[in-house]
């Protein structure tokens, strides 16, 4: 929900988008309407489409705005997904190749090109992305993996890997090691919400220095997912001489009660 809090009590109301849904095979969609609800009073809602619209094949964002009586604004939305009868799944361009890089660290940036998809059906989305291009990777072989899907279910993965090798005679390039990394996770969205609240036990390290390794994670327990999502979490732990290990996993969140 995105709020704005311009209204003179600084209140905003509540309003809470139902899960994603998926259309008829005419294209009809239909859903129960949020309802907002305000200290103040709601004086209008709007939104982009209304239950029994029929939708395009693939993905529409639906919308919900809402008004209190004293001007603060909510938003919510959700996603109707009409199937295609495309006969072929999503095609990958420009997959990169293997990538082998040397550093004089224990670390070093990377860089390549993002693989792109098309579909025979006009609709394609990047579900998930273990890395991102110009970013730190420890010494060693790190895998970077894509994921694209169309409006069908059907899915389509970019695997590459980056190399990284260094020389240093005399330097620790050794990591820390890290024990108890999660693994993969799979929930359904907390009751009557679009989300899912979830937790984990956070992964811990040591290093051959003897001193506790630094550590920073992309997520922390307890933190809201959106339902229909897959998100890539990541601790990386650092040595005083930044050699770098990171423990990855993700957390998919399905569209069901």
């Amino acid at each position: 929900m995105t709020v704005s809090t311009t209204g003179t009590d600084g209140v905003v109301p509540s309003l809470n988008c139902p899960a994603d849904v998926e259309a008829g095979s005419d294209g009809t969609a239909t859903w129960t309407p949020p309802t907002p609800t305000d200290a103040s009073g709601i004086v209008s809602t709007t939104s982009t489409l209304t239950p029994g619209s029929v939708v395009p094949e693939g993905f529409t964002t639906v919308t919900y705005n809402t008004v209190d009586g004293t001007g603060n604004r909510a938003s919510c939305s959700f996603i109707v997904q009409r199937a295609v009868t495309g006969a072929f799944g999503p095609v990958i361009t420009s997959c990169p190749n293997n990538i082998q890089q040397t550093v004089t660290s224990a670390s070093g940036i990377v860089t390549w090109t993002e693989p792109t998809a098309y579909d025979d059906s006009g609709h394609v989305r990047l579900v998930m992305q273990t890395h991102s291009p110009n970013t730190a990777f420890p010494v060693g072989t790190t895998p970077v993996e894509y994921l694209f899907q169309d409006p069908t279910g059907s899915t389509a993965r970019c695997v590459f890997t980056v190399e990284l090798t260094v020389a240093v005679g005399g330097v620790d390039v050794t990591p820390p090691v890290i024990s108890g990394c999660p693994a993969d996770i799979t929930v359904n969205p907390d009751a009557g919400q679009t989300f899912a609240t979830v937790t984990w036990t956070p992964p811990t390290a040591t290093d051959n220095s003897g001193a506790q390794p630094n550590v920073a994670s992309t997520h922390n327990p307890g933190r809201r997912f959106n339902a229909n999502t897959v998100s890539q979490v990541t601790y990386t732990f650092w040595d005083a001489r930044v050699n770098i290990a990171t423990c990855q996993f993700t957390i998919t969140v399905t569209g069901k009660h």
